[in-house]
Formats: C-alpha cells, structure tokens, sequence
C-alpha cells in the first residue's frame, strides 16, 4: 500500500512539471536557522562556534535535501566527508545517497522529497530504512556537536560510545527543532499548489499520520525547554503557536486545500509569521539551556 501511495505521489508531482521547489541554495535555511538559534539571520559564530554550527546546517542539509541525479554524480559527497572529518558517522556515503527512486528512476529536483519531506516522525515514507538512515546524520551530529558532554572527547572511542547509546530526548527534540526550520523555509516560497507537494503540511491536524510542523514544533518545544516551560517566554511562545496553527489549519481544510495562488500566498504569510515568532523567542529560551551556552556562548 505504501509503495503504490508513494508511486501515486510521484507521478502527480512529476505531472506539475516544476522546477527545484526550496529554497535557492543552502545559505538560505542557514540563513532560517541562525535566525530562530540565534535571533539573527546574518548572524556569524566565530571559531569553534562558527565550526559547530556549520556542521549542525551541513548535516541538516544532508539529512533532508541530498539526492543525486543518478548513481553516478554523488551530489554532496565532498560535503559528507568534510562532515564525517569533524563528526564521527557511523555511516558511508553510499548508505545515505539517494539516487533511485522506488520505480528505478531517477531522482529530481521535484521528487526527492517524497523520501526526506513529509516529517520527522512521518511513518509512510516510501523506504522507512533510508529515512531512518538519514535521520542519524543530524541526530549524531547534534549529539557529538551539543550534547556531548558525557562522551569521551577521544578520537574514535567518542564516535563508538555516541553510536553505541541513545540520544537523549533533548537532542532529538532540538534536532525535530532544526528539520522543523528547514520545511519551514520550503514553505516560505510554495507560491504554488505544485510547490507544496511531497512537504509536510504546517498544520493539518485531523491527519494523524503528519499532523504538520506547527503540532511536531509544539511538542518538541516542550521537551527541548522542559524546565522553562512555566516562563513567560515558553508560555507566550505556546499561546502564539495555537494561533498559527489555528490559521494555517484553516487554510488547509477549506475547499480542495491549498489548490490556488491566493491559498498559497496565506500560506506563506503564515510561515513567514512563524519563522518570525521562532526568531523572536527560542533564542531566549536557547540561551537558558546550559548545552546550547557551552556550545556558543562560552568563553
């Protein structure tokens, strides 16, 4: 059922005849990213932080948007191994390239998001091993990179121990934080019905499988500030998300959907008001954690 659902998707995405669907370039969801960790879309860490937060956007990039035209372009490639120099990947690139659709076909600019877009925890992708896969690229990365504090900072012994325990539910809630941004910016520029095929929803609830990012946000947030959660901040970000997600579900149960230019374009006013509100205030709540303080913020 899933294969023939997925098939199905793939065709109607490659009937609309569209171009690359995202963002421009990587820069652009580094861009999202600094903006909601730190406030400042422009904003530029300096030395190991600088190293530390690239890593965690090239993962990303690698996690969600890697694919290769065909088995023999291996896109990305000289980016993985940069990464794998400084995280210690418990995979190859050839475990993570994705070249073939389920059909045998090529991959486009057009279909690879049927394997990497539909949500974190989305649990009808069309190879659930690839996704799970593609998934430690970040969470190994974030957890080397910000959590490491109880891994032996020992060349190879650290990545051993890293892949051999669990991320703690933290992590994982920041790394669902960092996907969340990146399907955030494909919105920012779905000015077409064709150009939010294949993406997780902002918030579509009656849909239990992919509720959307603005639900998935929600309760990531809440375990990622676990102890902040009685703060002003926390609690105004919360109230401010209900609202968002009332909106943007509203947009996304009238009448054939998100099916116009003029539905697109509340859609993404929608995600630019969310992008905004991230940026206003995670960054507070970030520099209370003492993980993401070690990280960026200490001398």
């Amino acid at each position: 059922m899933k294969r023939a659902l997925a098939l199905a998707l793939c065709a109607a995405i490659l009937c609309c005849g569209l171009p690359a669907l995202a963002h421009d370039s990587q820069d652009d969801h580094d861009s999202d990213l600094k903006l909601v960790l730190f406030g400042n879309a422009d904003y530029l860490p300096q030395g190991e932080q600088r190293e530390i937060f690239q890593a965690i956007a090239d993962a990303a990039a690698l996690c969600i948007d890697q694919f290769s035209a065909n088995k023999s372009a291996q896109s990305k490639r000289q980016e993985f191994e940069e990464l794998s120099r400084q995280v210690d990947l418990s995979m190859s690139f050839d475990d993570i390239d994705l070249n073939q659709s389920i059909g045998g076909g090529n991959i486009t600019p057009n279909t690879h998001r049927l394997y990497t877009h539909l949500g974190w925890d989305f649990s009808e992708y069309p190879d659930d091993a690839f996704w799970e896969a593609r998934k430690e690229i970040l969470l190994q990365t974030v957890r080397q990179e910000l959590f490491g504090d109880s891994i032996p900072d020992i060349p190879l012994i650290s990545g051993i121990v890293s892949r051999l325990t669990e991320p703690s539910e933290q992590c994982i809630a920041f790394c669902e934080l960092v996907y969340g941004i990146h399907i955030l910016g494909d919105h920012l520029v779905g000015n077409a019905p064709g150009k939010l095929a294949a993406l997780e929803p902002l918030a579509r609830s009656n849909d239990l499988s992919n509720p959307g990012v603005i639900p998935e946000l929600q309760q990531s947030l809440q375990t990622l500030f676990a102890d902040q959660q009685d703060t002003r901040t926390f609690l105004s970000l919360m109230q401010e998300l209900d609202v968002l997600r009332r909106d943007a579900e509203e947009v996304y149960s009238s009448w054939g959907g998100i099916n116009t230019e003029e539905k697109c374009a509340i859609n993404m006013e929608n995600a630019r008001s969310l992008l905004t509100l991230l940026g206003d205030k995670v960054p507070i709540l970030l520099r209370n954690e003492d993980f993401f303080i070690q990280a960026f913020y200490s001398s």
